[in-house]
Protein backbone atom coordinates (compact mmCIF):
# COMPACT_ATOMS: atom_id res chain seq x y z
CA UNK A 1 0.00 0.00 0.00
CA UNK A 2 1.31 3.59 -0.85
CA UNK A 3 1.73 5.75 2.26
CA UNK A 4 -1.01 8.08 1.02
CA UNK A 5 -3.30 5.16 -0.55
CA UNK A 6 -6.42 5.93 -2.99
CA UNK A 7 -9.72 5.70 -1.47
CA UNK A 8 -12.94 4.24 -3.74
CA UNK A 9 -16.51 4.50 -1.81
CA UNK A 10 -19.00 2.29 -2.89
CA UNK A 11 -22.52 3.75 -1.01
CA UNK A 12 -25.38 1.20 -1.16
CA UNK A 13 -27.84 3.69 -1.82
CA UNK A 14 -31.17 1.45 -0.77
CA UNK A 15 -29.59 1.59 2.91
CA UNK A 16 -27.99 4.80 3.57
CA UNK A 17 -29.14 8.14 4.66
CA UNK A 18 -28.39 10.99 3.07
CA UNK A 19 -26.28 12.55 6.22
CA UNK A 20 -24.72 9.18 6.63
CA UNK A 21 -22.92 9.27 3.53
CA UNK A 22 -21.17 12.92 4.09
CA UNK A 23 -19.88 11.20 7.43
CA UNK A 24 -18.44 8.41 5.67
CA UNK A 25 -17.07 10.84 2.81
CA UNK A 26 -15.58 13.04 5.42
CA UNK A 27 -13.83 10.18 7.69
CA UNK A 28 -12.66 8.60 4.36
CA UNK A 29 -10.94 12.02 3.68
CA UNK A 30 -9.00 11.64 6.88
CA UNK A 31 -7.77 7.89 5.78
CA UNK A 32 -6.47 8.41 2.18
CA UNK A 33 -7.08 10.01 -0.90
CA UNK A 34 -11.05 9.59 -1.91
CA UNK A 35 -10.25 9.33 -5.99
CA UNK A 36 -13.64 7.46 -7.11
CA UNK A 37 -17.18 7.57 -5.43
CA UNK A 38 -19.99 5.60 -6.50
CA UNK A 39 -23.79 4.82 -5.56
CA UNK A 40 -26.00 2.53 -6.59
CA UNK A 41 -29.83 1.65 -5.71
CA UNK A 42 -33.14 1.38 -6.97
CA UNK A 43 -34.40 4.86 -8.95
CA UNK A 44 -36.57 6.01 -6.10
CA UNK A 45 -33.47 5.71 -3.60
CA UNK A 46 -31.11 7.63 -6.08
CA UNK A 47 -33.49 10.47 -6.47
CA UNK A 48 -33.90 10.63 -2.48
CA UNK A 49 -30.47 10.92 -2.30
CA UNK A 50 -29.48 13.04 -5.47
CA UNK A 51 -28.57 16.12 -3.95
CA UNK A 52 -25.85 14.89 -1.66
CA UNK A 53 -24.45 12.56 -3.85
CA UNK A 54 -24.32 15.42 -6.81
CA UNK A 55 -22.83 17.71 -3.89
CA UNK A 56 -20.38 15.24 -3.15
CA UNK A 57 -18.92 14.07 -6.85
CA UNK A 58 -20.55 10.69 -6.77
CA UNK A 59 -21.52 8.86 -10.23
CA UNK A 60 -25.06 7.26 -9.14
CA UNK A 61 -26.25 3.87 -10.86
CA UNK A 62 -29.50 2.90 -10.87
CA UNK A 63 -30.34 -1.07 -10.06
CA UNK A 64 -32.26 -2.95 -13.03
CA UNK A 65 -33.41 -6.87 -13.41
CA UNK A 66 -35.23 -7.02 -16.35
CA UNK A 67 -37.99 -4.08 -16.17
CA UNK A 68 -38.01 -3.92 -12.43
CA UNK A 69 -35.25 -3.25 -9.63
CA UNK A 70 -33.88 -5.45 -6.86
CA UNK A 71 -31.90 -5.30 -4.13
CA UNK A 72 -29.91 -8.69 -5.36
CA UNK A 73 -29.27 -6.61 -8.27
CA UNK A 74 -27.65 -3.40 -6.34
CA UNK A 75 -25.81 -5.94 -4.31
CA UNK A 76 -24.22 -7.69 -7.55
CA UNK A 77 -23.23 -4.65 -9.17
CA UNK A 78 -21.68 -3.14 -6.07
CA UNK A 79 -19.59 -6.23 -5.90
CA UNK A 80 -18.53 -5.94 -9.59
CA UNK A 81 -17.59 -2.49 -8.98
CA UNK A 82 -15.50 -3.29 -6.23
CA UNK A 83 -13.66 -6.29 -7.54
CA UNK A 84 -13.45 -4.54 -11.15
CA UNK A 85 -11.48 -1.76 -9.21
CA UNK A 86 -9.68 -4.27 -6.74
CA UNK A 87 -8.46 -6.40 -9.50
CA UNK A 88 -7.31 -3.12 -11.63
CA UNK A 89 -4.95 -1.70 -9.22
CA UNK A 90 -6.98 1.74 -8.79
CA UNK A 91 -7.43 1.62 -5.26
CA UNK A 92 -5.31 0.34 -2.21
CA UNK A 93 -8.74 0.22 0.14
CA UNK A 94 -12.18 0.08 -1.10
CA UNK A 95 -14.87 1.79 1.72
CA UNK A 96 -18.19 0.18 1.57
CA UNK A 97 -20.98 1.70 3.09
CA UNK A 98 -24.06 -0.22 4.38
CA UNK A 99 -25.94 -1.82 7.05
CA UNK A 100 -27.00 -4.63 5.03
CA UNK A 101 -25.30 -8.51 6.50
CA UNK A 102 -25.50 -9.29 3.21
CA UNK A 103 -22.50 -7.19 2.42
CA UNK A 104 -20.43 -9.31 4.91
CA UNK A 105 -20.22 -11.70 1.24
CA UNK A 106 -19.48 -8.57 -0.53
CA UNK A 107 -16.45 -7.27 1.06
CA UNK A 108 -14.75 -10.95 1.23
CA UNK A 109 -14.89 -11.18 -2.00
CA UNK A 110 -13.62 -7.64 -2.80
CA UNK A 111 -10.50 -8.25 -0.29
CA UNK A 112 -9.81 -11.71 -1.87
CA UNK A 113 -8.88 -9.54 -4.78
CA UNK A 114 -6.13 -7.90 -3.29
CA UNK A 115 -6.98 -4.84 -1.23
CA UNK A 116 -8.32 -3.27 2.15
CA UNK A 117 -11.92 -3.23 2.92
CA UNK A 118 -13.36 -1.02 5.22
CA UNK A 119 -17.05 -0.34 6.25
CA UNK A 120 -19.23 2.11 7.47
CA UNK A 121 -22.92 1.42 8.77
CA UNK A 122 -25.15 1.95 11.67
CA UNK A 123 -24.44 0.94 15.39
CA UNK A 124 -26.59 -2.53 14.95
CA UNK A 125 -24.84 -3.58 11.90
CA UNK A 126 -25.06 -7.18 11.52
CA UNK A 127 -21.71 -8.94 13.03
CA UNK A 128 -21.36 -10.73 9.63
CA UNK A 129 -20.50 -7.30 7.86
CA UNK A 130 -18.37 -6.44 10.90
CA UNK A 131 -16.57 -9.39 10.86
CA UNK A 132 -15.52 -9.02 6.92
CA UNK A 133 -14.08 -5.67 7.06
CA UNK A 134 -10.40 -5.00 8.10
CA UNK A 135 -11.80 -2.01 10.36
CA UNK A 136 -16.04 -1.08 10.81
CA UNK A 137 -17.07 2.62 11.79
CA UNK A 138 -20.44 2.77 13.13
CA UNK A 139 -22.41 6.40 12.26
CA UNK A 140 -23.02 8.76 14.74
CA UNK A 141 -26.20 7.71 16.86
CA UNK A 142 -27.93 11.07 16.45
CA UNK A 143 -27.04 11.65 12.62
CA UNK A 144 -23.96 12.00 11.02
CA UNK A 145 -22.34 14.97 12.21
CA UNK A 146 -20.25 17.34 8.93
CA UNK A 147 -17.53 19.37 9.80
CA UNK A 148 -19.54 21.90 9.32
CA UNK A 149 -22.17 20.98 11.81
CA UNK A 150 -22.11 22.29 15.43
CA UNK A 151 -21.85 18.70 16.89
CA UNK A 152 -18.52 18.46 14.81
CA UNK A 153 -17.79 21.82 15.91
CA UNK A 154 -17.71 20.34 19.57
CA UNK A 155 -15.51 17.75 19.11
CA UNK A 156 -12.09 18.98 20.73
CA UNK A 157 -8.60 18.45 18.77
CA UNK A 158 -7.70 15.89 21.68
CA UNK A 159 -10.76 13.50 20.77
CA UNK A 160 -10.44 14.50 17.17
CA UNK A 161 -6.80 12.95 16.89
CA UNK A 162 -7.90 10.10 19.15
CA UNK A 163 -10.75 9.47 16.54
CA UNK A 164 -8.45 9.39 13.43
CA UNK A 165 -5.87 6.72 15.45
CA UNK A 166 -8.46 4.43 16.20
CA UNK A 167 -9.60 4.53 12.52
CA UNK A 168 -6.78 3.61 11.16
CA UNK A 169 -5.96 0.45 13.54
CA UNK A 170 -6.66 -3.15 12.77
CA UNK A 171 -8.73 -6.14 14.94
CA UNK A 172 -5.83 -6.58 16.63
CA UNK A 173 -5.54 -2.57 17.56
CA UNK A 174 -2.74 -1.89 15.66
CA UNK A 175 -1.72 0.72 12.84
CA UNK A 176 1.30 2.23 11.12
CA UNK A 177 2.42 5.40 13.52
CA UNK A 178 3.81 6.75 9.24
CA UNK A 179 0.46 6.28 7.90
CA UNK A 180 -1.31 7.53 10.93
CA UNK A 181 1.09 10.80 11.14
CA UNK A 182 0.34 10.89 7.49
CA UNK A 183 -3.65 11.20 8.32
CA UNK A 184 -3.93 13.08 11.17
CA UNK A 185 -1.81 16.29 9.14
CA UNK A 186 -4.48 15.89 6.51
CA UNK A 187 -7.05 15.83 9.12
CA UNK A 188 -5.29 19.06 10.60
CA UNK A 189 -4.35 20.86 8.02
CA UNK A 190 -0.86 19.90 7.78
CA UNK A 191 -0.69 21.26 11.63
CA UNK A 192 -1.54 17.72 13.99
CA UNK A 193 1.61 18.83 16.17
CA UNK A 194 0.92 22.72 16.37
CA UNK A 195 -2.46 22.12 17.11
CA UNK A 196 -2.26 19.56 19.72
CA UNK A 197 1.00 21.24 21.36
CA UNK A 198 3.74 18.89 20.68
CA UNK A 199 6.62 18.60 18.97
CA UNK A 200 7.00 15.10 17.98
CA UNK A 201 4.63 11.99 16.91
CA UNK A 202 6.06 9.81 19.46
CA UNK A 203 5.19 12.69 22.10
CA UNK A 204 1.74 12.67 21.46
CA UNK A 205 1.20 9.20 21.44
CA UNK A 206 2.53 9.45 25.16
CA UNK A 207 0.34 12.61 25.95
CA UNK A 208 -3.23 10.82 24.78
CA UNK A 209 -1.71 7.65 26.67
CA UNK A 210 -3.64 4.74 26.00
CA UNK A 211 -1.13 3.68 23.36
CA UNK A 212 2.34 2.45 22.52
CA UNK A 213 4.97 2.49 19.69
CA UNK A 214 6.94 -0.93 19.57
CA UNK A 215 9.93 -1.35 17.11
CA UNK A 216 10.49 -4.46 14.71
CA UNK A 217 12.69 -6.67 16.09
CA UNK A 218 14.30 -6.73 13.21
CA UNK A 219 15.33 -3.26 12.87
CA UNK A 220 13.79 -1.44 9.72
CA UNK A 221 13.83 2.43 11.63
CA UNK A 222 10.52 4.41 12.06
CA UNK A 223 8.89 2.80 8.55
CA UNK A 224 8.59 -0.36 10.59
CA UNK A 225 7.59 0.82 14.04
CA UNK A 226 4.01 -0.41 15.05
CA UNK A 227 1.50 1.82 16.96
CA UNK A 228 -0.43 -0.64 19.21
CA UNK A 229 -3.50 -0.04 21.46
CA UNK A 230 -2.56 -1.19 24.98
CA UNK A 231 -4.35 -3.96 26.88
Amino acid sequence: MTDTPRIAILIDADNVEPAHIRFAVEDARGRGRVVIRRAVGRLTSIKGREKVLTDLGFSAEVAFSGARATKDTADLMLAQIGIRLAERGTVEVIALVSSDSDFATIARGIAESGVEVIGYGKANTPAAFREAVSAFVAFPENGAPSATTKAAAKENDTDKARRIIEGHLNKAGEGRPQVIGQALSRAFDGNYKGRLGVKTFKELIKKLGGYEILDDPKGGGVSAQTLRRKA
